[in-house]
């Protein structure tokens, strides 16, 4: 068994082995996020690869995708080698989303602690979708740092500066910045709506399902498949979501992750 990081030609290849639906988190740091990863793979002794994990950087945690070829794939080996590659403490938390099929396997591969799960959602009936609100306007560059702002106030885990190349949209009251959204991922291949918010005092006002409404739309001109993640207890926002045309695919659970330690 031996690890090395991954070059272009083979993520290119490998691109084209697994199905993006199934593994959604580690496609976006093949496309969207890929100028921002690295991908280290873990092969037997006759070349095969057992499986991959990437880490990206810019966020406010160890970001982490996995995607494994082999159930022989030993994951605690190639998190162990990311972390000396990336010279990084043994102790070193990771944090990524997994599949409920990998869930025993994982947890019994690491020492984890389960953040929360999530409910990945995709856009399917067009005709849901009403017709078009006027308050909710893209938001314009001098606006920025009121969504800069209004991200840390909701503490958007996901939102990065790089965050401000795709568009976003919101609804403005006197000026005030009262409900936004904005996209993970905006390219012809497929769409991932995030950084959704309504300020607390607007809840409960259809704030966010004219945002929400509003993002799929603009979706839609860019490609055909629009994707989106909800907390799982949140069922007043997938019940929003499915009166939009979002229906639910499958559950992942946040988790973090490590080595040596029992994370608190």
């Amino acid at each position: 068994m031996f690890h090395h990081e991954l070059t272009d030609p083979e993520l290119a290849q490998i691109s084209q082995e697994f199905d993006r639906e199934d593994h959604l988190l580690y496609y976006s740091y093949l496309t969207v996020r890929k100028r921002l990863t690295r991908h280290f793979g873990q092969y037997r002794s006759d070349g095969a690869l057992l499986g991959i994990m990437a880490y990206c950087e810019g966020l406010p945690f160890f970001a982490c995708a996995y995607l494994i070829k082999e159930k022989t794939c030993d994951l605690t080996q190639l998190f162990a080698y990311i972390c000396s590659e990336l010279r990084l403490p043994p102790t070193t938390c990771g944090s990524t989303l997994v599949s409920q099929q990998d869930l025993a396997w994982f947890v019994n591969a690491f020492q984890t602690k389960l953040i929360r799960n999530m409910v990945i959602m995709k856009h399917a009936k067009s005709a849901n979708l009403p017709s078009y609100y006027d308050e909710v306007q893209q938001i314009k560059r001098q606006d920025y740092g009121k969504v800069k702002t209004y991200m840390q106030e909701m503490d958007a885990l996901i939102f990065t500066e790089d965050s401000f190349n795709r568009p976003f949209w919101g609804i403005m009251d006197e000026g005030e910045l009262v409900a936004i959204g904005g996209f993970h991922s905006y390219q012809s291949d497929y769409v991932e709506i995030g950084n959704i918010g309504t300020a607390s005092r607007k809840r409960r006002q259809g704030f966010g399902k004219k945002v929400v409404s509003e993002l799929t739309r603009q979706g839609k001109a860019c490609a055909d498949d629009i994707y989106l993640y909800v907390e799982e207890h949140n069922h007043a926002a997938i019940r929003m979501y499915e009166s939009l045309g979002y229906t639910r695919m499958h559950v992942v659970s946040m988790m973090e992750f490590g080595l040596h330690r029992r994370i608190e």
